[in-house]
């Protein structure tokens, strides 16, 4: 059951007081500190944070999760229960508030810096209740493991999930090499309500989703990304963009996922399915980072596992 943040509690935090009166937040009552730069500014930080809230879960918790992080309170997304739970954390829904994150009484904060004044990642807000240490969606998610572990001086904690996670990549290279060289997979997501499919490419974009990385690590060959408009395709056109797949996941997003699917004559026609080569990766995967990614390759293995 998520924790409930009253006003009562927001009333008798401290730091909302100074907040509310405009005078300065104190400084870290006791540790190291160290002084960073990121989009934000040049400003210090607790080198040993007691309380971290962490705006988004995909992008913000995960990495502060394995890092070793006191995470105090985390934003809330349905369907990701591959992921640690950090017991106790409140479970806030997004887009938050500054109410809701002052209630935690932060000494740091992770959140995006990839849109500081919007409402979903308000990374400028959220640096005038504690530090804040940004991440990215534009990013491979190691790049931004890599530098939250430079910054708080964990850069070992961090190496180990990156080559966890290569580690996996290599063994799967190596096992299913005869289909990566010559076979194609697609990873697509069915919108029924438009009957509408997302695909998650494994050439470059402007952003980079945890999916995609993989499928790139791995040098699948996938859906080519200029035959999608927006990302995806319409199901009038799923035999001009998966008719030619060896093996497609789909990836539910917390939703039916595969059923929804099932019995439409347009993908029940699709070589891939008539060979029984389609697979599922359940739970909530937009973005994130190593829990989402490791999630996303033992579906992509399974499915390699049952194609060979």
């Amino acid at each position: 059951m998520p924790n409930q943040i009253s006003r009562r509690q927001f009333g008798l935090g401290a730091s909302a007081l100074l907040l509310a009166s405009g005078l300065p937040l104190p400084a870290f009552a006791q540790g190291a500190t160290k002084t960073v730069t990121t989009p934000l500014g040049t400003y210090d930080i607790p080198l040993q944070p007691k309380r971290v809230v962490c705006i988004d879960h995909r992008t913000d918790y995960e990495p502060a999760y394995l890092l070793g992080l006191p995470v105090v309170g985390h934003g809330h997304w349905d369907a990701r229960d591959f992921v640690p739970v950090t017991e106790g954390a409140a479970d806030f829904p997004m887009p938050t508030t500054a109410e809701v994150v002052l209630a935690l009484d932060p000494d740091l904060i992770i959140c995006s810096g990839e849109d500081p004044t919007g409402e979903w990642w308000p990374a400028a807000k959220m640096q005038t209740i504690a530090p804040v240490l940004t991440t990215t969606f534009t990013n491979h998610w190691k790049d931004d493991l890599l530098q939250l572990g430079d910054w708080l001086d964990r850069r070992e904690a961090a190496e180990a999930a990156v080559k966890t996670y290569y580690d996996k990549v290599d063994a799967m290279k190596a096992k299913h090499a005869a289909f990566l060289n010559s076979k194609k997979i697609a990873a697509v997501t069915f919108l029924p309500d438009t009957n509408e499919f997302v695909a998650f490419p494994s050439s470059a974009a402007d952003y980079f989703d945890a999916k995609e990385m993989l499928l790139a690590d791995l040098g699948a060959k996938s859906v080519e990304r200029e035959a999608l408009v927006d990302n995806g395709f319409s199901l009038e056109n799923v035999a001009d963009i998966l008719g030619d797949m060896d093996a497609i996941l789909v990836c539910d997003m917390g939703g039916p996922g595969l059923p929804e699917l099932t019995g439409l004559p347009l993908w029940d026609r699709l070589p891939a399915v008539q060979a029984g080569n389609v697979g599922e990766c359940k739970g909530y995967t937009w973005y994130g980072s190593y829990f989402t990614a490791m999630h996303f390759a033992e579906a992509v293995d399974e499915l390699l596992d049952r194609v060979a």
